[in-house]
């Protein structure tokens, strides 16, 4: 009987692990790179080129020159070489700090947690 109790609680527990974020690959898989290509020129030329070396616009940014895309790391070399590519690096998903300290909700240093510390000198 126990273990057809723990049975479902395992399941759920792996579940959760294989859909954490920590263990995702944030969309990307093995074959493809994640770039950022900084524009100067046509978006659309480029859109073009991306798609037709076996890439994958993930974003088109409005207010900045600069388009997101998944392509393989053997096209790398020619969407560089594209008139109107000004840069291309590598897009990388930064992590979130944790919460370490008194601090409040907004991020900024809680008073509260500072005046308790001098005033019972913890």
């Amino acid at each position: 009987m126990p273990a057809t109790r723990r049975s479902p609680l395992f399941a759920m527990l792996m579940l959760s692990l294989a859909l954490s974020p920590g263990t995702m690959l944030y969309g990307q898989n093995s074959t493809s790179e994640r770039i950022l290509i900084e524009t100067t020129g046509s978006k659309d030329e480029i859109i073009a080129a991306v798609e037709d070396w076996g890439g994958e616009v993930t974003h088109v940014y409005r207010n900045l020159d600069l388009i997101a895309a998944d392509v393989p790391p053997s096209s790398v070399g020619d969407i560089r070489s594209l008139p109107g590519v000004e840069k291309v690096n590598k897009d990388v998903v930064v992590p979130v700090p944790q919460k370490v300290g008194p601090f409040n909700s907004r991020g900024g240093r809680c008073l509260w947690g500072l005046w308790t510390r001098l005033l019972l000198r913890v």
